[in-house]
């Protein structure tokens, strides 16, 4: 409601003109209208802006978040317009009526950000290289020939020929050599002087021995030179005459100048009842003139002497042609023989069996102290040694170069019960009157009961030591049982343990001591 005062004065005065009301309230409320509607227009944009990005963020979100709603905004409510009142025709000025404030826009609530996993890298698998295998050395056959070649000789007896083998060799002395030669008897049975080719030059030759029956026959040469040196050959082992094993023939097939090799297999390893040897069956190419030389083996090793072939066989319909037939000596046979060859032996079938110490039935030796060990044909029991409180038995072995001793002890020990338990309080002395005493190696050992599968457990030590001028090599075993301690007591001259492994300088004398000294066990 508008109230109107009018005050009237006593002089007259001229009345100004009265201004538009109407107009100027219409420009009022227009400029209140388009403020509102920029305000619409802002308001709108920035939710429609905000709808948009969240929109985005949503087809962004990663699956295994659960997404935050979405608040969705209060409705901005439009603005309403108060209608201009009708201007009255009363000249007063009305008053201009306030205009409705625009109404605040509810605050839109923006969402909290959703928050993002820190990634989780994945390591890079480490790719482990393929460990590379050790590839198996290829064995070149004619290095194999190049490598034995200077073993290989010529055998001639008057005027046929054959083959032969340097099976030991003496170079010590720079002017007397000498050298032993495996062949045939029948090579060397015939009249006429006996000369050995080697080569580089030729010798003459001696027979030192021979067996006809099992077709052997040793030969020595020697020389009074400077400028030659004889190349020996070393046997194979037993394991190694497998069917299959690839073998080279040599010598001098038919009387050729020049040494002749050839290869097959082993198609058979048999022991012959006619001749009382055991030999070896190969493909390989042998004729007349190889007789005597060399079988050996891919490692370079002599697995016997070339003796025979044979060349048909009869039938009903007549002689069948044969190939493939050829035999060898076996190397088993001839270690067996050469010790009788080298003393001299002239005949038939040399003794192969050496007579077993009557101590030692079927090669066991248990003396009734509740121990065994294992007696090779020539090792000697002396069971003189005895002393106080104390059993000694003594096997020993003589040898051509010095000799080899296994003894064996039996003392108390009341009060132990096993080998930990002696060990933590005693250890082994050195021998009285020894020098440069060392002690090598010591550890525990395992043996196996000869009646039971019982393991029995013992402590070794390995020591060198110099007595009278004689390095030696010694091992010692003990073992504790029923409250008594077992000494096994080996000592051989080191020049036999560090010997190459031939037969004549080592082979048999080591391995036959290990074996005895390693089948002790108590009971």
């Amino acid at each position: 409601m508008f109230s109107v005062c009018v005050f009237l004065y006593g002089c007259s005065q001229e009345i100004e003109p009265t201004p538009n009301i109407e107009a100027t309230i219409k420009a009022n409320v227009e400029v209140q209208v388009n403020a509102t509607r920029v305000i619409d227009d802002l308001i709108a944009k920035t939710v429609t802006s905000y709808l948009d990005k969240q929109k985005n963020l949503e087809a962004t979100k990663i699956a295994n978040f659960t997404p935050t709603p979405t608040i969705t905004p209060t409705a901005i409510p439009t603005a309403t317009n108060t209608p201009l009142p009708t201007a009255t025709s009363i000249p007063e000025p009305t008053l201009v009526p306030t205009a409705t404030p625009a109404p605040t826009a509810t605050p839109i609530i923006l969402p909290s950000p959703i928050p993002y996993p820190t990634p989780i890298s994945t390591p890079t698998p480490v790719v482990l290289p393929s460990p590379i295998p050790t590839p198996t050395p290829i064995i070149q056959i004619s290095n194999v020939i190049k490598d034995v070649r200077p073993s290989v000789v010529k055998v001639i007896k008057g005027q046929s020929s054959g083959s032969g083998v340097i099976i030991e060799s003496n170079n010590e002395s720079e002017i007397n050599k000498s050298a032993l030669i495996l062949t045939n008897y029948h090579v060397i049975d015939s009249t006429g002087t006996l000369t050995i080719e080697t080569h580089t030059n030729s010798y003459d030759g001696t027979i030192l021995g021979y067996d006809s029956g099992r077709d052997l026959a040793l030969v020595r040469i020697n020389c009074r030179c400077e400028e030659e040196s004889f190349q020996s050959t070393k046997f194979s082992n037993e394991t190694n005459i497998q069917l299959g094993e690839q073998v080279i023939i040599m010598g001098f097939p038919l009387g050729v100048d020049t040494v002749r090799a050839s290869t097959g297999i082993i198609s058979g390893n048999l022991f012959s009842e006619e001749k009382n040897r055991q030999e070896i069956h190969t493909d390989a190419a042998i004729n007349p003139g190889n007789s005597g030389g060399p079988m050996f083996l891919k490692d370079g090793t002599l697995a016997g002497i070339n003796t025979y072939k044979i060349h048909s066989t009869p039938s009903s319909g007549g002689d069948i042609i044969t190939e493939g037939f050829a035999f060898a000596v076996s190397h088993i046979t001839i270690n067996k023989i050469i010790p009788k060859l080298k003393d001299g032996f002239k005949g038939s079938d040399a003794p192969t069996t050496i007579t077993q110490d009557p101590l030692a039935p079927n090669g066991i030796y248990n003396p009734g102290q509740n121990y065994y060990i294992d007696v090779l044909p020539g090792w000697k029991i002396n069971e003189d040694a005895v002393t106080p409180s104390a059993l000694d038995t003594v096997i020993i072995r003589n040898s051509s170069q010095m000799e080899i001793t296994i003894e064996i002890i039996v003392n108390d020990a009341k009060g132990y019960s096993s080998i930990d338990e002696y060990i933590s309080d005693w250890t082994l002395g050195r021998v009285l009157g020894a020098t440069n005493w060392i002690t090598n190696n010591e550890g525990m050992i395992f043996r196996d009961e000869k009646s039971s599968n019982k393991e029995i457990k013992g402590y070794e030590f390995e020591n060198t030591y110099i007595y009278d001028g004689i390095q030696y090599k010694r091992f010692t075993s003990w073992f504790i049982n029923s409250e008594k301690r077992f000494s096994v007591i080996l000592d051989l001259p080191s020049n036999i343990w560090t010997t190459p492994n031939d037969v004549e300088n080592g082979k048999i004398l080591k391995s036959e001591s290990l074996y005895s000294y390693s089948s002790f066990t108590p009971s």
